[in-house]
């Protein structure tokens, strides 16, 4: 049986940037367990903490990188951002 603590760290694996209710959510619907809001900031630190001074989580750092890799040139991808954002 997953304990609450592992079920916090297991969702914020995903993404740092989760506020405390969206965490609440997931671990409700993945392990079946209610976590509060304070167990929340013990295991990982508040909202702030967790997020760099950008205010984007190491998780959306990686996936933009990680697209940037995929298309190969920053106009390319900002092109095509727009493209989905005028969508």
């Amino acid at each position: 049986m997953t304990s609450k603590t592992e079920a916090i760290r297991d969702v914020l694996k995903e993404d740092l940037s989760q506020t405390a209710e969206q965490i609440k959510r997931e671990v409700r619907r993945r392990f079946g367990l209610l976590v509060e809001s304070n167990l929340i900031c013990n295991v990982c630190g508040s909202l702030e903490s967790r997020v760099n001074l950008h205010g984007h989580s190491e998780f959306l750092l990686e996936k933009a990188e990680e697209f940037l890799n995929l298309v190969g040139e920053e106009r390319l991808a900002v092109t095509l951002l727009r493209i989905v954002d005028h969508d």
